[in-house]
Protein backbone atom coordinates (compact mmCIF):
# COMPACT_ATOMS: atom_id res chain seq x y z
CA UNK A 1 0.00 0.00 0.00
CA UNK A 2 1.66 3.20 -1.19
CA UNK A 3 -0.88 5.82 -0.08
CA UNK A 4 -2.21 5.75 3.47
CA UNK A 5 -4.54 8.72 2.84
CA UNK A 6 -7.33 6.27 1.96
CA UNK A 7 -7.47 5.41 5.67
CA UNK A 8 -9.32 5.14 7.96
CA UNK A 9 -11.61 2.63 6.33
CA UNK A 10 -15.04 1.44 7.39
CA UNK A 11 -17.82 -0.83 6.16
CA UNK A 12 -21.07 0.54 4.74
CA UNK A 13 -24.56 -0.85 5.25
CA UNK A 14 -24.04 -3.26 2.35
CA UNK A 15 -20.93 -4.72 3.99
CA UNK A 16 -18.56 -3.14 1.47
CA UNK A 17 -15.25 -1.51 2.34
CA UNK A 18 -15.37 2.31 2.30
CA UNK A 19 -12.23 4.45 2.18
CA UNK A 20 -11.43 8.18 2.13
CA UNK A 21 -10.89 8.11 -1.64
CA UNK A 22 -13.97 8.16 -3.90
CA UNK A 23 -12.21 6.60 -6.87
CA UNK A 24 -11.01 3.71 -4.73
CA UNK A 25 -14.53 3.38 -3.30
CA UNK A 26 -16.01 3.12 -6.80
CA UNK A 27 -13.52 0.38 -7.62
CA UNK A 28 -14.18 -1.51 -4.40
CA UNK A 29 -17.97 -1.21 -4.82
CA UNK A 30 -17.78 -2.49 -8.41
CA UNK A 31 -15.93 -5.60 -7.28
CA UNK A 32 -17.67 -6.17 -3.98
CA UNK A 33 -14.64 -5.72 -1.72
CA UNK A 34 -15.75 -6.73 1.77
CA UNK A 35 -12.47 -6.86 3.64
CA UNK A 36 -9.20 -4.87 3.77
CA UNK A 37 -6.75 -5.12 6.68
CA UNK A 38 -3.07 -5.58 7.41
CA UNK A 39 -2.01 -9.14 6.71
CA UNK A 40 0.90 -9.07 9.17
CA UNK A 41 0.01 -6.43 11.80
CA UNK A 42 2.94 -7.09 14.14
CA UNK A 43 5.60 -8.27 11.72
CA UNK A 44 9.28 -7.40 12.26
CA UNK A 45 9.87 -7.95 8.54
CA UNK A 46 10.09 -4.61 6.76
CA UNK A 47 8.88 -6.00 3.44
CA UNK A 48 5.65 -7.16 5.12
CA UNK A 49 4.77 -3.98 7.04
CA UNK A 50 2.54 -2.59 4.27
CA UNK A 51 1.04 -5.85 3.01
CA UNK A 52 -2.77 -5.83 3.13
CA UNK A 53 -5.23 -8.69 2.84
CA UNK A 54 -8.25 -7.98 0.61
CA UNK A 55 -11.35 -10.10 -0.04
CA UNK A 56 -13.60 -9.48 -3.03
CA UNK A 57 -16.80 -11.08 -4.26
CA UNK A 58 -15.94 -10.09 -7.83
CA UNK A 59 -13.44 -11.34 -10.35
CA UNK A 60 -10.06 -11.09 -8.62
CA UNK A 61 -8.00 -11.12 -11.80
CA UNK A 62 -9.93 -8.15 -13.22
CA UNK A 63 -9.75 -6.34 -9.87
CA UNK A 64 -5.99 -6.82 -9.72
CA UNK A 65 -5.63 -5.45 -13.26
CA UNK A 66 -7.52 -2.31 -12.32
CA UNK A 67 -5.77 -1.84 -8.96
CA UNK A 68 -2.40 -1.71 -10.70
CA UNK A 69 -3.57 1.54 -12.37
CA UNK A 70 -4.06 3.20 -8.97
CA UNK A 71 -1.11 4.99 -7.38
CA UNK A 72 -2.35 3.93 -3.93
CA UNK A 73 -1.45 0.29 -4.55
CA UNK A 74 1.69 -1.56 -5.65
CA UNK A 75 2.63 -5.20 -6.22
CA UNK A 76 -0.97 -6.40 -6.23
CA UNK A 77 -1.11 -10.18 -6.41
CA UNK A 78 -3.49 -13.01 -5.70
CA UNK A 79 -2.84 -15.05 -2.56
CA UNK A 80 -1.54 -18.43 -3.70
CA UNK A 81 -3.78 -21.34 -2.88
CA UNK A 82 -2.28 -23.32 -0.06
CA UNK A 83 -1.74 -27.03 -0.62
CA UNK A 84 -1.16 -29.65 2.05
CA UNK A 85 0.85 -32.39 0.43
CA UNK A 86 -0.61 -35.74 1.38
CA UNK A 87 -2.71 -38.52 -0.12
CA UNK A 88 -5.01 -40.41 2.33
CA UNK A 89 -4.84 -44.19 2.06
CA UNK A 90 -8.27 -45.51 3.04
CA UNK A 91 -7.67 -45.09 6.76
CA UNK A 92 -5.98 -48.44 7.39
CA UNK A 93 -5.04 -48.27 11.06
CA UNK A 94 -4.18 -50.13 14.21
CA UNK A 95 -7.93 -50.66 14.63
CA UNK A 96 -7.38 -53.70 12.41
CA UNK A 97 -3.97 -54.52 13.86
CA UNK A 98 -1.92 -52.98 11.04
CA UNK A 99 1.08 -51.05 12.39
CA UNK A 100 4.11 -51.07 10.10
CA UNK A 101 6.88 -48.60 10.85
CA UNK A 102 8.88 -49.46 7.75
CA UNK A 103 9.90 -45.84 7.34
CA UNK A 104 11.94 -45.96 10.55
CA UNK A 105 13.75 -49.09 9.39
CA UNK A 106 14.46 -47.44 6.03
CA UNK A 107 16.28 -44.49 7.64
CA UNK A 108 18.11 -46.65 10.24
CA UNK A 109 16.27 -45.06 13.15
CA UNK A 110 17.08 -47.70 15.76
CA UNK A 111 20.81 -47.44 15.10
CA UNK A 112 20.50 -43.66 15.18
CA UNK A 113 18.88 -43.82 18.62
CA UNK A 114 21.86 -45.81 19.85
CA UNK A 115 23.89 -42.66 19.15
CA UNK A 116 21.40 -40.13 20.54
CA UNK A 117 17.73 -39.97 21.37
CA UNK A 118 17.75 -36.23 20.97
CA UNK A 119 17.13 -33.47 23.47
CA UNK A 120 14.09 -31.65 24.82
CA UNK A 121 16.11 -28.45 24.35
CA UNK A 122 15.68 -28.81 20.59
CA UNK A 123 12.40 -27.25 19.48
CA UNK A 124 10.75 -28.26 16.21
CA UNK A 125 8.00 -25.89 15.11
CA UNK A 126 5.13 -27.34 13.09
CA UNK A 127 2.91 -24.95 11.16
CA UNK A 128 -0.14 -26.96 10.19
CA UNK A 129 -3.83 -27.67 10.75
CA UNK A 130 -5.44 -29.16 13.85
CA UNK A 131 -3.42 -30.89 16.49
CA UNK A 132 -4.91 -33.35 18.95
CA UNK A 133 -2.82 -32.16 21.87
CA UNK A 134 -4.64 -34.63 24.13
CA UNK A 135 -3.59 -37.61 22.04
CA UNK A 136 -2.30 -40.39 24.27
CA UNK A 137 0.80 -40.87 22.14
CA UNK A 138 2.02 -37.35 22.89
CA UNK A 139 2.12 -38.25 26.60
CA UNK A 140 5.42 -39.59 27.95
CA UNK A 141 5.70 -42.17 30.69
CA UNK A 142 6.62 -39.43 33.20
CA UNK A 143 3.41 -37.55 32.37
CA UNK A 144 5.13 -34.80 30.37
CA UNK A 145 3.85 -33.83 26.94
CA UNK A 146 5.76 -33.88 23.66
CA UNK A 147 3.86 -30.73 22.71
CA UNK A 148 5.93 -28.00 24.31
CA UNK A 149 3.76 -25.14 23.05
CA UNK A 150 0.53 -24.60 21.13
CA UNK A 151 -0.51 -21.35 19.49
CA UNK A 152 -3.68 -20.81 17.50
CA UNK A 153 -3.02 -18.24 14.78
CA UNK A 154 -6.73 -17.60 14.26
CA UNK A 155 -7.61 -16.69 17.84
CA UNK A 156 -4.18 -15.61 19.13
CA UNK A 157 -4.54 -18.05 22.03
CA UNK A 158 -1.60 -20.01 23.34
CA UNK A 159 -1.32 -22.96 25.70
CA UNK A 160 2.19 -23.12 27.06
CA UNK A 161 3.20 -26.39 28.70
CA UNK A 162 5.09 -24.34 31.30
CA UNK A 163 1.85 -22.61 32.34
CA UNK A 164 -0.68 -25.40 31.94
CA UNK A 165 -0.56 -29.10 32.68
CA UNK A 166 -1.35 -30.65 29.35
CA UNK A 167 -3.74 -32.06 28.59
CA UNK A 168 -5.93 -32.29 31.69
CA UNK A 169 -6.31 -28.60 32.53
CA UNK A 170 -6.96 -27.19 29.07
CA UNK A 171 -10.04 -24.96 29.40
CA UNK A 172 -13.19 -26.54 28.01
CA UNK A 173 -13.66 -23.48 25.81
CA UNK A 174 -10.53 -24.45 23.93
CA UNK A 175 -12.31 -27.44 22.43
CA UNK A 176 -12.89 -25.46 19.25
CA UNK A 177 -9.12 -25.24 18.79
CA UNK A 178 -8.87 -29.02 18.71
CA UNK A 179 -12.07 -29.62 16.79
CA UNK A 180 -12.61 -33.18 15.57
CA UNK A 181 -11.47 -32.30 12.09
CA UNK A 182 -11.87 -35.13 9.61
CA UNK A 183 -8.39 -34.59 8.21
CA UNK A 184 -6.30 -34.19 11.37
CA UNK A 185 -3.34 -33.36 9.15
CA UNK A 186 -1.40 -31.59 11.91
CA UNK A 187 -1.69 -34.51 14.32
CA UNK A 188 -0.27 -36.92 11.77
CA UNK A 189 2.54 -34.56 10.76
CA UNK A 190 3.55 -33.90 14.38
CA UNK A 191 3.39 -37.64 15.08
CA UNK A 192 6.00 -38.27 12.39
CA UNK A 193 8.38 -35.87 14.14
CA UNK A 194 8.13 -36.67 17.82
CA UNK A 195 5.19 -38.68 19.05
CA UNK A 196 6.12 -40.15 22.41
CA UNK A 197 8.53 -43.05 21.93
CA UNK A 198 9.17 -45.92 24.29
CA UNK A 199 5.87 -45.35 26.09
CA UNK A 200 4.38 -48.73 25.14
CA UNK A 201 1.72 -46.96 23.12
CA UNK A 202 1.12 -46.93 19.35
CA UNK A 203 4.18 -45.61 17.43
CA UNK A 204 7.77 -44.44 17.75
CA UNK A 205 9.03 -41.29 16.03
CA UNK A 206 12.47 -40.40 14.72
CA UNK A 207 12.78 -37.14 16.72
CA UNK A 208 12.31 -39.07 19.99
CA UNK A 209 13.07 -36.54 22.77
CA UNK A 210 12.79 -33.41 20.60
CA UNK A 211 9.89 -31.15 21.55
CA UNK A 212 7.16 -29.88 19.23
CA UNK A 213 5.82 -26.34 19.09
CA UNK A 214 2.60 -26.23 17.11
CA UNK A 215 1.20 -23.20 15.27
CA UNK A 216 -2.36 -23.90 14.17
CA UNK A 217 -3.37 -22.31 10.86
CA UNK A 218 -6.77 -24.02 10.87
CA UNK A 219 -10.25 -22.67 10.39
CA UNK A 220 -10.59 -20.68 13.59
CA UNK A 221 -11.79 -17.06 13.39
CA UNK A 222 -9.12 -14.66 12.22
CA UNK A 223 -8.00 -12.10 14.82
CA UNK A 224 -9.84 -8.79 14.32
CA UNK A 225 -11.24 -10.09 11.05
CA UNK A 226 -14.92 -10.17 10.14
CA UNK A 227 -16.67 -12.88 12.22
CA UNK A 228 -18.48 -14.12 9.14
CA UNK A 229 -15.36 -14.38 7.01
CA UNK A 230 -15.43 -17.38 4.72
CA UNK A 231 -12.48 -19.64 5.46
CA UNK A 232 -10.71 -21.45 2.67
CA UNK A 233 -7.22 -22.39 1.57
CA UNK A 234 -6.53 -18.78 0.62
CA UNK A 235 -7.36 -17.26 4.01
CA UNK A 236 -5.58 -20.12 5.77
CA UNK A 237 -2.49 -19.27 3.73
CA UNK A 238 -2.34 -15.93 5.56
CA UNK A 239 -2.57 -17.73 8.93
CA UNK A 240 0.19 -20.13 7.90
CA UNK A 241 2.47 -17.27 6.88
CA UNK A 242 1.70 -15.44 10.13
CA UNK A 243 2.68 -18.69 11.85
CA UNK A 244 5.98 -18.65 9.96
CA UNK A 245 6.76 -15.15 11.25
CA UNK A 246 5.87 -16.08 14.83
CA UNK A 247 7.74 -19.40 14.78
CA UNK A 248 10.88 -17.56 13.70
CA UNK A 249 10.47 -15.04 16.52
CA UNK A 250 9.87 -17.75 19.12
CA UNK A 251 13.37 -19.18 18.94
CA UNK A 252 12.66 -22.52 17.24
CA UNK A 253 15.54 -24.59 15.94
CA UNK A 254 13.61 -26.24 13.11
CA UNK A 255 10.43 -25.17 11.29
CA UNK A 256 8.62 -28.01 9.52
CA UNK A 257 6.05 -27.20 6.82
CA UNK A 258 4.01 -29.83 5.00
CA UNK A 259 2.34 -27.39 2.63
CA UNK A 260 3.23 -24.84 0.01
CA UNK A 261 2.10 -23.10 -3.14
CA UNK A 262 3.02 -23.21 -6.80
CA UNK A 263 2.52 -19.66 -8.05
CA UNK A 264 4.97 -16.97 -7.05
CA UNK A 265 4.16 -14.54 -4.26
CA UNK A 266 6.79 -12.10 -3.06
CA UNK A 267 5.07 -11.39 0.26
CA UNK A 268 4.75 -15.11 0.95
CA UNK A 269 8.36 -15.98 0.17
CA UNK A 270 9.45 -12.99 2.31
CA UNK A 271 8.05 -14.70 5.41
CA UNK A 272 10.03 -17.84 4.67
CA UNK A 273 13.18 -15.85 3.91
CA UNK A 274 12.79 -14.04 7.24
CA UNK A 275 12.79 -17.36 9.14
CA UNK A 276 15.84 -18.50 7.20
CA UNK A 277 17.64 -15.22 7.89
CA UNK A 278 16.99 -15.65 11.62
CA UNK A 279 18.85 -18.94 11.55
CA UNK A 280 15.96 -21.40 11.66
CA UNK A 281 16.44 -24.67 9.78
CA UNK A 282 13.35 -24.52 7.55
CA UNK A 283 12.08 -27.76 5.99
CA UNK A 284 9.37 -27.84 3.32
CA UNK A 285 7.55 -30.72 1.69
CA UNK A 286 8.69 -30.93 -1.93
CA UNK A 287 5.10 -31.37 -3.09
CA UNK A 288 3.13 -33.55 -5.41
CA UNK A 289 0.76 -33.22 -8.34
CA UNK A 290 -2.38 -31.20 -7.65
CA UNK A 291 -5.32 -30.76 -10.04
CA UNK A 292 -3.68 -32.40 -13.03
CA UNK A 293 -0.50 -30.32 -13.06
CA UNK A 294 2.92 -31.58 -14.14
CA UNK A 295 5.10 -33.60 -11.77
CA UNK A 296 7.95 -31.26 -12.69
CA UNK A 297 6.19 -28.34 -10.95
CA UNK A 298 8.03 -26.54 -8.20
CA UNK A 299 6.75 -25.91 -4.68
CA UNK A 300 7.65 -22.21 -4.41
CA UNK A 301 9.16 -22.31 -0.88
CA UNK A 302 11.70 -24.81 -2.18
CA UNK A 303 13.39 -22.09 -4.22
CA UNK A 304 13.96 -19.81 -1.22
CA UNK A 305 17.69 -19.88 -0.43
CA UNK A 306 18.20 -21.71 2.85
CA UNK A 307 15.19 -24.05 2.67
CA UNK A 308 15.57 -27.84 2.79
CA UNK A 309 13.12 -29.39 0.31
CA UNK A 310 12.08 -33.03 0.70
CA UNK A 311 10.43 -35.44 -1.72
CA UNK A 312 9.19 -38.98 -1.01
CA UNK A 313 9.88 -42.60 -1.86
CA UNK A 314 8.03 -45.85 -1.25
CA UNK A 315 9.29 -49.03 0.43
CA UNK A 316 11.08 -49.99 -2.81
CA UNK A 317 12.97 -46.69 -2.89
CA UNK A 318 10.94 -45.52 -5.89
CA UNK A 319 9.77 -41.94 -6.37
CA UNK A 320 6.00 -42.09 -7.11
CA UNK A 321 4.89 -40.65 -10.44
CA UNK A 322 2.72 -38.07 -8.69
CA UNK A 323 5.62 -36.62 -6.64
CA UNK A 324 7.36 -33.49 -7.86
CA UNK A 325 10.85 -33.99 -9.24
CA UNK A 326 13.01 -30.95 -9.97
CA UNK A 327 16.44 -29.47 -9.15
CA UNK A 328 15.21 -27.70 -5.99
CA UNK A 329 14.78 -31.01 -4.12
CA UNK A 330 17.52 -31.65 -1.53
CA UNK A 331 16.79 -35.24 -0.52
CA UNK A 332 14.05 -37.82 -0.17
CA UNK A 333 12.53 -39.65 2.76
CA UNK A 334 9.84 -42.32 3.14
CA UNK A 335 6.43 -40.94 2.21
CA UNK A 336 4.15 -43.77 1.08
CA UNK A 337 1.99 -45.75 3.53
CA UNK A 338 3.44 -43.95 6.54
CA UNK A 339 1.92 -44.88 9.88
CA UNK A 340 1.42 -41.96 12.22
CA UNK A 341 -1.12 -41.06 14.87
CA UNK A 342 -4.52 -39.79 13.86
CA UNK A 343 -7.04 -37.40 15.35
CA UNK A 344 -9.76 -39.12 17.39
CA UNK A 345 -12.39 -40.99 15.41
CA UNK A 346 -14.95 -43.71 16.07
CA UNK A 347 -12.16 -46.18 16.61
CA UNK A 348 -10.58 -44.07 19.34
CA UNK A 349 -7.08 -42.61 19.20
CA UNK A 350 -5.61 -44.74 16.47
CA UNK A 351 -2.64 -44.87 14.14
CA UNK A 352 -3.11 -43.81 10.55
CA UNK A 353 -1.62 -44.77 7.22
CA UNK A 354 -0.98 -41.80 4.95
CA UNK A 355 1.08 -40.92 1.91
CA UNK A 356 2.68 -37.74 0.64
CA UNK A 357 5.61 -35.41 1.05
CA UNK A 358 3.59 -34.04 3.96
CA UNK A 359 5.09 -36.92 5.92
CA UNK A 360 8.53 -37.08 4.30
CA UNK A 361 9.27 -33.52 5.43
CA UNK A 362 8.54 -34.08 9.15
CA UNK A 363 10.58 -37.29 9.14
CA UNK A 364 13.54 -35.22 7.94
CA UNK A 365 12.71 -32.50 10.49
CA UNK A 366 12.77 -35.07 13.29
CA UNK A 367 16.14 -36.37 12.09
CA UNK A 368 17.48 -32.81 12.05
CA UNK A 369 16.38 -32.57 15.67
CA UNK A 370 18.68 -35.50 16.47
CA UNK A 371 21.56 -33.91 14.55
CA UNK A 372 21.15 -30.62 16.42
CA UNK A 373 21.11 -32.46 19.74
CA UNK A 374 24.72 -33.45 18.97
CA UNK A 375 25.67 -29.92 17.92
CA UNK A 376 23.03 -27.19 18.47
CA UNK A 377 25.26 -24.58 16.78
CA UNK A 378 25.02 -26.09 13.30
CA UNK A 379 23.68 -23.70 10.67
CA UNK A 380 21.61 -24.41 7.56
CA UNK A 381 24.61 -24.92 5.28
CA UNK A 382 26.14 -27.44 7.68
CA UNK A 383 22.90 -29.33 8.30
CA UNK A 384 22.13 -29.52 4.59
CA UNK A 385 25.65 -30.75 3.88
CA UNK A 386 25.36 -33.45 6.56
CA UNK A 387 22.04 -34.75 5.23
CA UNK A 388 23.07 -34.71 1.58
CA UNK A 389 26.54 -36.15 2.18
CA UNK A 390 25.11 -39.17 3.99
CA UNK A 391 21.99 -39.73 1.86
CA UNK A 392 21.60 -43.10 0.14
CA UNK A 393 21.80 -42.83 -3.65
CA UNK A 394 18.58 -44.12 -5.20
CA UNK A 395 19.33 -43.38 -8.86
CA UNK A 396 19.45 -47.09 -9.76
CA UNK A 397 15.89 -47.55 -8.48
CA UNK A 398 14.70 -44.46 -10.39
CA UNK A 399 16.30 -44.59 -13.86
CA UNK A 400 13.64 -42.34 -15.41
CA UNK A 401 14.20 -39.50 -12.95
CA UNK A 402 16.74 -36.93 -14.22
CA UNK A 403 19.93 -36.73 -12.18
CA UNK A 404 19.56 -34.39 -9.22
CA UNK A 405 15.76 -34.16 -9.52
CA UNK A 406 15.08 -36.13 -6.35
CA UNK A 407 17.94 -34.70 -4.37
CA UNK A 408 21.10 -36.36 -3.17
CA UNK A 409 19.33 -39.54 -2.10
CA UNK A 410 17.30 -40.94 0.77
CA UNK A 411 17.69 -39.87 4.40
CA UNK A 412 19.97 -42.05 6.55
CA UNK A 413 19.63 -40.82 10.13
CA UNK A 414 22.36 -43.11 11.53
CA UNK A 415 24.89 -42.01 8.92
CA UNK A 416 24.00 -38.36 9.45
CA UNK A 417 24.68 -38.62 13.17
CA UNK A 418 27.98 -40.43 12.69
CA UNK A 419 29.03 -37.80 10.15
CA UNK A 420 28.13 -35.04 12.60
CA UNK A 421 30.23 -36.59 15.35
CA UNK A 422 33.20 -37.05 13.03
CA UNK A 423 33.11 -33.70 11.26
CA UNK A 424 31.23 -31.27 13.51
CA UNK A 425 32.05 -32.18 17.14
CA UNK A 426 30.51 -29.91 19.75
CA UNK A 427 32.30 -28.80 22.88
CA UNK A 428 29.81 -27.35 25.33
CA UNK A 429 30.97 -23.76 25.81
CA UNK A 430 28.90 -23.07 28.94
CA UNK A 431 31.24 -22.05 31.77
CA UNK A 432 28.54 -21.02 34.24
CA UNK A 433 25.62 -23.43 34.24
CA UNK A 434 22.82 -22.45 36.57
CA UNK A 435 21.86 -19.43 38.65
CA UNK A 436 24.53 -17.74 40.77
CA UNK A 437 24.35 -15.05 43.45
CA UNK A 438 26.97 -12.31 43.95
CA UNK A 439 27.20 -11.36 47.63
CA UNK A 440 30.61 -9.60 47.76
CA UNK A 441 32.90 -7.67 45.44
CA UNK A 442 33.66 -9.80 42.38
CA UNK A 443 35.61 -9.02 39.20
CA UNK A 444 35.24 -10.97 35.96
CA UNK A 445 37.98 -10.43 33.37
CA UNK A 446 37.68 -13.78 31.60
CA UNK A 447 35.15 -14.56 28.91
CA UNK A 448 32.16 -16.57 30.13
CA UNK A 449 29.13 -18.31 28.64
CA UNK A 450 26.28 -18.19 31.13
CA UNK A 451 23.24 -20.45 31.23
CA UNK A 452 21.38 -18.94 34.16
CA UNK A 453 20.52 -15.80 36.10
CA UNK A 454 23.21 -13.75 37.85
CA UNK A 455 21.80 -11.97 40.91
CA UNK A 456 23.77 -9.13 42.54
CA UNK A 457 22.63 -8.69 46.14
CA UNK A 458 22.42 -5.53 48.26
CA UNK A 459 25.94 -4.24 49.02
CA UNK A 460 27.58 -6.50 46.41
CA UNK A 461 29.40 -5.47 43.23
CA UNK A 462 30.05 -7.37 40.01
CA UNK A 463 32.76 -5.72 37.90
CA UNK A 464 32.92 -7.01 34.32
CA UNK A 465 36.32 -5.81 33.16
CA UNK A 466 37.00 -6.18 29.43
CA UNK A 467 35.38 -9.61 29.23
CA UNK A 468 32.85 -10.97 26.77
CA UNK A 469 29.88 -12.44 28.65
CA UNK A 470 27.50 -14.47 26.51
CA UNK A 471 24.07 -15.65 27.67
CA UNK A 472 22.07 -18.59 26.32
CA UNK A 473 18.60 -18.02 24.85
CA UNK A 474 16.15 -18.39 27.72
CA UNK A 475 13.20 -19.07 25.42
CA UNK A 476 14.56 -22.53 24.67
CA UNK A 477 15.49 -23.56 28.21
CA UNK A 478 12.62 -21.92 30.08
CA UNK A 479 15.15 -20.51 32.56
CA UNK A 480 16.00 -16.84 32.93
CA UNK A 481 19.40 -15.94 31.49
CA UNK A 482 20.63 -12.46 32.34
CA UNK A 483 21.57 -10.20 35.26
CA UNK A 484 19.41 -9.04 38.17
CA UNK A 485 20.77 -6.06 40.13
CA UNK A 486 18.90 -5.85 43.41
CA UNK A 487 18.43 -2.61 45.31
CA UNK A 488 21.80 -1.64 46.79
CA UNK A 489 23.68 -3.90 44.35
CA UNK A 490 26.09 -2.59 41.74
CA UNK A 491 27.12 -3.72 38.26
CA UNK A 492 30.17 -2.15 36.57
CA UNK A 493 30.79 -2.80 32.86
CA UNK A 494 33.92 -1.21 31.43
CA UNK A 495 37.15 -1.58 29.45
CA UNK A 496 35.38 -2.74 26.24
CA UNK A 497 33.40 -5.41 28.08
CA UNK A 498 30.69 -6.97 25.94
CA UNK A 499 27.42 -8.56 27.10
CA UNK A 500 25.54 -10.43 24.40
CA UNK A 501 23.70 -13.62 23.46
CA UNK A 502 25.74 -16.78 22.94
CA UNK A 503 26.95 -16.54 19.36
CA UNK A 504 25.47 -19.79 18.09
CA UNK A 505 21.97 -19.02 19.36
CA UNK A 506 19.70 -18.62 16.37
CA UNK A 507 17.61 -15.68 17.41
CA UNK A 508 19.91 -13.41 19.37
CA UNK A 509 17.83 -12.74 22.47
CA UNK A 510 18.72 -12.89 26.15
CA UNK A 511 16.91 -11.53 29.20
CA UNK A 512 19.15 -8.49 29.62
CA UNK A 513 19.75 -6.54 32.83
CA UNK A 514 16.99 -5.93 35.36
CA UNK A 515 17.54 -3.27 38.03
CA UNK A 516 15.34 -3.52 41.12
CA UNK A 517 14.36 -0.78 43.51
CA UNK A 518 12.54 -0.58 46.83
CA UNK A 519 11.49 2.08 49.28
CA UNK A 520 13.26 2.59 52.61
CA UNK A 521 11.45 3.48 55.85
CA UNK A 522 11.33 7.13 54.78
CA UNK A 523 9.81 6.31 51.41
CA UNK A 524 12.98 6.96 49.44
CA UNK A 525 13.55 4.64 46.49
CA UNK A 526 16.81 2.70 46.67
CA UNK A 527 17.77 1.19 43.36
CA UNK A 528 20.49 -1.06 42.10
CA UNK A 529 23.23 0.69 40.16
CA UNK A 530 24.64 -0.04 36.71
CA UNK A 531 27.72 1.82 35.47
CA UNK A 532 29.16 1.46 31.97
CA UNK A 533 32.46 2.88 30.76
CA UNK A 534 33.70 2.22 27.24
CA UNK A 535 31.47 -0.84 27.04
CA UNK A 536 30.42 -2.36 23.74
CA UNK A 537 26.78 -2.23 22.70
CA UNK A 538 24.62 -4.85 24.32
Amino acid sequence: MNDKTIFPISTNDDGLVTTQNEQVNDLFYDYGVTFLKLAFPETPVQELEDVYFLISAGNLDDLIDEMTDFSQFSDVEKIPKLQSYYTPDDYNSTCNGNNSLWHLDKINAENAWDITKGSADIKVAVIDWYLDVEHQDFINTDGSNQIDYYYDMGTAKSYDHNLYTLPSTLPQSSANLFFNHKDGHGTRVAGCIAASSDNNNQISSIGYNSKIRFYNAGKGPLVNYNPGLVHNLYTEMILALQGMVKAALDGNDVISCSWGWNNAGDFATATVQNAVDKGCIVVFAGGQVQDGESNTSINVPSVVPGVISVTMVNQSDVLPNYAYRNPTIDLSAPGVDIVSIKYKDLCGDVSQWSSGTSFSAPIVSGAIGLVLSLNPCLNFTEVRHILRSTAVDLSAANPSVPAGHMGAGNLDAEAALNYTLANYPFNNPVTINGDITITGNVTWNNNEVVNGLITIEDGATLHIDGAKIEFTDSRKTGNRCGIMVKSGGKLIIDNSAHLTVYECERHHLWDGIVVQGEADVSGNIIRGNVTTTNAKNF
